[in-house]
């Protein structure tokens, strides 16, 4: 049986609590390998990568590009592979 997991924005770093989506690199349907960068967030000091928390296909993408999201923030799903 296939697992649905979250996909989570990662810590932003001491002080920051927003973000920004710069971007998707990946699309639903989309397979991604454990650690691989699946979209970009835009902080006041840097930009980072959304490492995909386990190996599967992106079901849902929840966020858009330009949307504000928090720490922790689900900006998709992916189901287990």
């Amino acid at each position: 049986m296939s697992q649905t997991i979250p996909i989570f924005v990662p810590p932003l770093g001491e002080g920051i609590d927003e973000a920004t989506l710069v971007s998707w690199l990946v699309a639903p349907g989309q397979r991604v390998r454990e650690g691989q960068a699946v979209a970009l967030v835009e902080t006041a000091k840097a930009t980072l990568e959304v490492p995909s928390p386990a190996t599967g296909d992106i079901l849902d993408v929840l966020i858009f590009d330009g949307d504000p999201l928090p720490p922790g923030a689900t900006v998709a799903t992916l189901r287990r592979a």
